[in-house]
């Protein structure tokens, strides 16, 4: 194998350094996400019953992005119930989801990209 040259080694560095750091970051905006979601849902739940009853995910259920839950959620129907907090609480939701999405693939990304750039 050829001897690297030193910005191929700082590159190397570099990129591992943000791999770790976006790698850290995913991990606080799931657990940002994880509480958002939670608060929007005990708010539903306490104030809005019926609704919550037409969107409550089954006893055990796995995640899924096609449940009724997450479809009221990412298409806003929280919106139609005139309550603001709950609105409130919903787009903290779904921004803070969609940032852990975002940082969960750049974290992939980044770590490809340190992988192939070692040469592995």
């Amino acid at each position: 194998m050829l001897p690297l040259s030193s910005s191929v080694r700082h590159m190397q560095t570099v990129l591992s350094g943000v791999f770790a750091a976006s790698a850290v970051g995913t991990v606080v905006a799931l657990v940002a996400a994880y509480s958002s979601d939670r608060r929007f849902t005990g708010h539903l739940r306490a104030n809005h019953p019926r609704v919550w009853a037409s969107v409550e995910p089954p006893f055990g259920a796995e995640p899924s992005t096609s449940s009724p839950l997450t479809r009221f959620i990412w298409r806003r129907e929280y919106a139609a119930l005139g309550d603001q907090v709950l609105t409130r609480l919903g787009e903290r939701a779904r921004a803070r989801a969609f940032t852990a999405v975002c940082l969960f693939l750049a974290t992939i990304l980044l770590g490809l990209g340190d992988t192939l750039l070692r040469g592995g």
